[in-house]
């Protein structure tokens, strides 16, 4: 068990092979993400805090080829009454150094020392995220159900493997997919890619595409939603995945189909349904002002520009 400590000295270094057992050791304790890193080791940028010449935090600098136009940063800490200039110091060993701005950091709502010290240097909050969860016995409440299933006529459901059995429509489909993550992404924006990347999505290993939907209008056959399902593990554990409606289609048209998926996780032994919730994307917050998922802390997100 760490304990609180409050430190003389603090002092920057490169990070070097000898602290690898402390990266490991602050990785366990801290739990930081959830997030894909490269380790320290290989990251272009990456420091080490020593306070009173004992390792104390790291930052370490990675990127991701979906979302090319920044800078991800991991910013690693143990807790001590100095836990807020550990992480500030560390955040500004990043300044000397040529870097891909937007610069972006995530980190729990709760952890105020850390977000003090982002805001500190400059870094802004650009959205929050919520990892929640919801039994599918909880499912049945639904607000305005009877209304929303009176739409149903409005629209011609089927499951993607349905959908892409016809043969007919999946560009459209896929043009929906990408301009919906586009503008639920606007802060960090995805790279350029040709249609076939995005289409992959489609296709994906762990797609469950018959729990996966797609909306065409009634009355003029066009794409006018779709909603995704993922299958996380084998213990009847599911992820409602990216969703979205054409901007010519009202925003209840996303709880028809969701409905539609919480239908098929009870009929298909699915136990729990989790849901990765950026406030950013309407789409999915939607879901979080009808079902009753559990309470969950916010993960934020900051930015900071050059």
């Amino acid at each position: 068990m760490f304990t609180t400590t409050e430190y003389q000295n603090i002092t920057i270094e490169p990070f070097g092979v000898e602290h690898e057992p402390f990266y490991m050791k602050l990785r366990e304790f801290v739990k930081a993400d959830d997030q894909e890193h490269v380790h320290p080791a290989n990251s272009e940028i990456a420091f080490v805090a020593l306070a009173d010449r004992v390792p104390a935090g790291m930052i370490f600098t990675y990127h991701r080829p979906f979302h090319p136009y920044c800078t991800y940063i991991s910013l690693l800490v143990l807790p001590s009454s100095d836990r807020m200039q550990i992480a500030s110091r560390l955040l500004m060993s990043l300044s000397a150094h040529r870097m891909v701005y937007p610069l972006q950091i995530s980190v729990w709502d709760t952890d105020f020392a850390m977000k003090q010290a982002l805001i500190k240097q400059g870094f802004y909050e650009i959205r929050n995220t919520y990892h929640v969860h919801i039994a599918t016995s909880q499912c049945g409440f639904i607000r305005d159900e009877e209304y929303v299933m009176n739409r149903r006529s409005d629209y011609e459901l089927l499951s993607l493997s349905e959908f892409l059995e016809r043969g007919q429509g999946e560009e459209e489909l896929v043009h929906l997919v990408k301009k919906t993550y586009e503008h639920t992404h606007r802060a960090n924006p995805p790279g350029v890619f040709d249609l076939s990347r995005w289409k992959a999505f489609l296709h994906g290993q762990d797609l469950d595409s018959q729990g996966s939907y797609v909306a065409l209008n009634a009355a003029n056959g066009h794409c006018a939603g779709f909603a995704l399902l993922h299958l996380v593990s084998e213990d009847g554990v599911a992820e409602l995945g990216w969703r979205g409606a054409a901007s010519s289609e009202p925003l209840d048209l996303i709880l028809l189909l969701t409905k539609e998926q919480m239908t098929y996780a009870a009929d298909n032994r699915i136990k729990q349904l989790t849901c990765e919730v950026d406030s950013t994307d309407p789409y999915q917050m939607e879901l979080l002002h009808v079902y009753p998922f559990e309470p969950a802390p916010a993960w934020v997100t900051y930015h900071k520009q050059r």
